[in-house]
């Protein structure tokens, strides 16, 4: 689908629906790893993804920016940590790059609720920005 015709979805709920979907005994560490791993990705998630409770993306990242991000200042920690995602299966791919580490993240929630079309769209819309009510007097600049 082409760029301007996907489905705007809102940020802080595609944030709720990974962590949702991730696995119910994901240490917190790996699944800040994952959210990190998001924060880096090349593209969109697409709604009907979501919606069905898979997720999956692709990121070119080094392990300093993950490391960064993660507020960690052991660089071989946070290869530990991808490695260990690979290992239970939510990294489906990894190999090297002159720009980085290339990931392919792929997981599906297990026993999560399938999103209605209706429900899902409801909660992540973008809607256009509402009109801001004017400034209160005590803003207003006064003159000499």
């Amino acid at each position: 689908m082409p760029k301007e015709q996907q489905e705007r979805l809102n940020p802080k709920f595609v944030l709720r629906r990974l962590s949702e979907l991730m696995p119910d005994d994901l240490p917190g560490h790996l699944r800040e790893t994952l959210i990190a791993l998001y924060a880096y990705s090349n593209g969109f998630l697409r709604a009907e993804d979501l919606e069905a409770g898979r997720v999956d993306f692709q990121v070119t990242v080094a392990h300093s920016q993950l490391a960064k991000f993660c507020h960690v200042k052991d660089i071989r920690s946070m290869r530990r940590r991808c490695e260990e995602l690979r290992e239970r299966g939510l990294i489906a791919a990894a190999k090297k790059s002159n720009k980085g580490n290339v990931y392919t993240v792929s997981y599906q929630g297990q026993g999560v609720e399938t999103l209605s079309a209706e429900s899902y769209f409801d909660n992540t819309r973008v809607e256009d920005e509402p009109e801001l009510p004017a400034m209160s007097s005590a803003f207003e600049i006064i003159e000499d």
